[in-house]
């Protein structure tokens, strides 16, 4: 019997991957992903943005 694993990787400043999350459902189906996805949300890892940069100074 297999089971399915889902995987939520995301990538740092450093260009290194970060495992975020993992999740082992009852099984891979859609509703697994949606509430993996929503878990993820919840945790605010959804809501990540680059940092504002400050304009160039004109020369």
């Amino acid at each position: 019997m297999s089971q399915a694993v889902l995987i939520a990787v995301g990538i740092d400043w450093d260009g290194r991957r970060q495992i975020l999350a993992v999740e082992m459902p009852n099984r891979e189906s859609r509703s697994a992903w949606r509430d993996f996805l929503v878990g993820l949300k919840k945790k605010s890892l959804w809501s990540m943005r680059q940092p504002q940069r400050s304009p160039k100074p004109l020369s």
